[in-house]
């Protein structure tokens, strides 16, 4: 789950706005992990089949938090493997909830078991949902001609100005302050959850110099930064 179109997200997010849930099986071993891990709060379990090295479809399950925090406990101490044990808890008590059921539905031969969060991607989806003509409109409404242009990240905004002193200067005039809170205001219709309220949006400064300087113009390499 990266994208807003994933469809792991998309069906967490029905799940989380009440216009669909989880089946018997995935909601008995949500309920279970919760459970066995007092803190957490599974929004969804997903299930699907991913090709491996050699192009084999194998099974995988995506155990869905709320948050970062909540994902986190199920990784190693390098904050980016999954915790084996974990895995192989979850994968087993996966197996015993479908025999109990007798559901023959899911293949947990060699399953996958991995865990995400659902807020960043909610927080992504929220910010891409500015549009190009909002964008414009922002700078409009600062009415600052040193500013170039914006650029949108995942969870984050970048605002331009043209030239490194420009850059530089407002730090002090209180026009970044303007120009945070002028985005924060565009993005909030989009804010459906309310995860910019509790942590606000990333707003940073770059320009239009530095820009073609460092990275040759390129959106591709500012983007790999």
């Amino acid at each position: 789950m990266i994208d807003p179109s994933d469809p792991d997200y998309i069906d967490t997010k029905l799940v989380k706005l009440g216009s669909g849930r989880m089946s018997p099986a995935f909601q008995e071993l949500a309920n279970w992990i919760a459970l066995s891990n007092p803190g957490v709060i599974v929004l969804n379990v997903y299930y699907d089949k991913f090709h491996f090295r050699d192009k084999t479809f194998l099974p995988r399950l995506s155990v869905i938090f709320e948050t970062e925090c909540e994902r986190n406990r199920f990784l190693l101490p390098d904050g980016i493997s999954f915790d084996p044990i974990h895995q192989a808890k979850i994968s087993a008590q996966f197996e015993k909830i479908l025999e109990s059921q007798s559901n023959t539905t899911f293949d947990t031969k060699e399953v996958l078991v991995i865990f995400e969060a659902f807020e960043p991607v909610a927080r992504t989806e929220a910010n891409w949902r500015v549009s190009k003509e909002q964008l414009a409109g922002v700078i409009e409404e600062i009415k600052s001609p040193e500013i170039w242009t914006i650029r949108q990240g995942f969870e984050s905004a970048v605002f331009f100005f043209y030239t490194d002193e420009q850059l530089r200067s407002s730090e002090e005039s209180g026009l970044r302050r303007s120009c945070a809170d002028a985005y924060a205001s565009v993005l909030r219709p989009y804010d459906e959850f309310g995860y910019f309220q509790a942590n606000p949006i990333s707003v940073t400064f770059d320009s239009k110099e530095n820009f073609e300087t460092t990275y040759g113009g390129s959106w591709f390499y500012f983007d790999r930064r």
